[in-house]
C-alpha cells in the first residue's frame, strides 16, 4: 500500500467528540483528514479534493447518511469512493440497511480503536488494488448489460465490472471479458433481470496490469503517456422502441492525438465523429473532450432515432396484407461456438427463427428483446441446468425449456427433471426430428395454458 499520507479521508458527522477522536486516531497513522459536520457542505467540499474514503454518520441534518451517499454518487458519477458508515443505530436491520445502500462496511458506536483502524486500512488497500477506470458508461435497461459484456469480451479486458442502479452497486470479476466463474455468470444474469437504467465502470487490477505491461497507471499526474490514455473509454446505449444503438468513445494517439466516437447498430458501424487534441494532452483534457464528444454524438443519435420512430409509427398505421404464419422464435443457448453453429443450422432448417446466446446474461437480453416461444439449452455447459433453475424463478418462468445433451443418460435426464426442464433431448437429433418435437412441445404448452 502507498504511503498513508497520500490518502485523504473525509469524515462527515455532527458528533464533534467522535470526529475529533477519529481524526486523531487516523492522523497518528499518517492519513490526511478533512471533516465536515453537514452532509450538504461535504458535497461541496468533495468537489475540490476527491476523498480516498468517506466515513459518514447516518442520523444527520438536513439529510441522512444514506441520502448523502446517493447525492455524492449522483454529483460525482465517475468516482468509486468507498463509504464506511459509523452509527449509533445498532439493530441488525439497521446494519443490513446500511450495507444494502452500497457501503463497504458498517461500524456501530462506540468504536474500538484497533478495529476501526484495521477496517480503514483494509478498505483503502482493497480499493487501491482496483483503482484505474478503463471504461465507463451508462445502460438504459437491464438488457443493455449483456451488450456491455459482449463489448468487454471483444476487447478481452480483465478487471472488476461495477454496476450501479437505483443507488445500489454490485461488482463482478471478469477474466478476458467473461465472468470469472459460473457463479459470477449467474449473478450477472440476475442483475440483468432486476436492474433498470444506471451506470457501469470497468476497473483494472493495478498489480496485474503492472505485471503484464510493466506499467503502473497514474491518472493524477500532469501528463500521461500513450498507453495510459489509449486505455480510457466511454460506452453507452441509445434506445428508441426496439432499436438499440451503441456508442463507443476512445482516445487514439496515432497518427495524431484525438478522441473518436463510433456508432454501431446490430454490430455494424454506422457513423464516426472525432475531435483533435493537442500533442501534450493531459488526462483531464482527455476526459473532458471525450465526454463532450460522446454527449454530442449521443444527442444527434437520439434525435435521429426519434425521427425514425415517428416514421415507423406512421407506417404501422397503414393496412397490411395477409401473410404466412411466422416461424416459432426459439432461444438457443450453447457455450461452445461450434455447438452453437451446428445447432443453429439444424433449427433453421427445422423452420425456426433462432436467437442465439453463449452466456446466461446474453440469454436474458435475447429473451427481453424477442418474443421467444421456447428455450433450448446445451446443458453440458457448466451452468446449463443452473440456468434452467434460474429461468424458473424469473419473469420467463412460463417458457418451455428443453435441456440438450450429446446423448442423454438417465442421470442427465434426472438432472434436467430436477431443474424443472420440460424435456431432455439429444443435441444430435436431425432437423426433421427437431421440427417434429418442437411442434409437439409448443402445441402441448399452448393446450396446457
Amino acid at each position: 500500500m502507498n504511503n498513508p499520507s497520500e490518502k485523504m479521508i473525509l469524515i462527515v458527522d455532527d458528533d464533534d467528540f467522535l470526529v475529533t477522536w477519529m481524526t486523531v486516531a487516523m492522523q497518528e497513522e499518517g492519513y490526511r483528514i478533512l471533516t465536515e459536520n453537514s452532509p450538504q457542505n461535504a458535497l461541496a467540499l468533495a468537489a475540490g479534493d476527491e476523498p480516498d474514503l468517506i466515513i459518514s454518520d447516518i442520523m444527520m441534518k438536513p439529510f441522512d447518511g444514506f441520502t448523502f451517499k446517493r447525492n455524492y454518487e449522483e454529483n460525482y458519477p465517475f468516482r468509486q469512493t468507498p463509504f464506511l458508515f459509523v452509527s449509533g443505530k445498532t439493530e441488525p436491520e439497521d446494519i443490513i440497511e446500511g450495507l444494502s445502500q452500497g457501503a463497504v462496511d458498517y461500524l456501530t458506536k462506540p468504536l474500538h480503536k484497533g478495529i476501526f483502524l484495521a477496517k480503514v486500512k483494509n478498505i483503502l488497500k482493497q480499493y487501491e488494488r482496483f483503482s484505474f477506470v478503463q471504461y465507463q458508461g451508462s445502460f438504459v435497461e437491464g438488457q443493455d448489460i449483456a451488450k456491455v459484456i459482449e463489448f468487454f469480451q471483444e476487447k478481452g479486458v480483465t478487471g472488476i465490472l461495477i454496476l450501479q442502479s437505483d443507488g445500489v452497486s454490485k461488482s463482478f470479476e471478469l477474466l478476458e471479458g467473461r465472468p470469472a466463474n459460473p457463479e459470477t455468470a449467474m449473478q450477472l444474469a440476475t442483475a440483468q433481470g432486476r436492474m433498470s437504467s444506471g451506470r457501469f465502470w470497468l476497473v483494472i487490477d493495478r498489480a496485474a496490469q503492472a505485471r503484464d505491461e510493466d506499467l503502473v497507471f497514474d491518472l493524477d499526474s500532469a501528463a500521461v503517456d500513450d498507453a495510459q490514455l489509449a486505455s480510457r473509454g466511454l460506452l453507452s446505449f441509445v434506445r428508441a422502441g426496439n432499436k438499440v444503438v451503441e456508442l463507443q468513445t476512445e482516445f487514439l494517439q496515432q497518427p495524431t492525438p484525438r478522441c473518436l466516437t463510433s456508432v454501431f447498430f446490430k454490430g455494424r458501424l454506422l457513423y464516426k465523429k472525432e475531435t483533435d487534441l493537442p500533442p501534450n494532452v493531459t488526462s483531464d483534457i482527455v476526459s473532458q473532450e471525450a465526454e463532450k464528444l460522446h454527449k454530442e454524438v449521443e444527442a444527434e443519435i437520439r434525435q435521429r432515432l426519434t425521427e425514425m420512430q415517428t416514421k415507423s409509427a406512421e407506417e404501422a398505421l397503414e393496412p397490411k396484407s395477409d401473410s404466412e404464419p411466422e416461424p416459432p422464435t426459439v432461444l438457443l443457448v450453447a457455450e461452445k461456438p461450434l455447438d452453437l453453429d451446428l445447432l443453429m443450422e439444424k433449427l433453421q432448417r427445422a423452420g425456426c427463427d433462432v436467437k442465439a446466446a453463449r452466456t446466461p446474461e446474453n440469454s436474458i437480453a435475447q429473451l427481453r428483446e424477442n418474443n421467444c416461444k421456447l428455450i433450448l439449452c446445451d446443458c453440458s455447459a457448466r451452468w446449463g441446468t443452473a440456468f434452467c433453475e434460474y429461468i424458473r424463478t424469473s419473469q420467463f418462468h412460463a417458457l418451455p425449456f428443453v435441456a440438450l445433451f450429446p446423448n442423454p443418460t438417465e442421470a442427465e435426464r434426472d438432472l434436467a427433471k430436477q431443474a424443472d426442464a420440460n424435456a431432455c433431448w439429444s443435441k444430435n437429433l436431425g432437423s426433421e426430428e427437431f421440427a417434429s418435437r418442437i411442434d409437439d412441445l409448443l402445441a402441448q404448452h399452448q393446450a396446457a395454458s
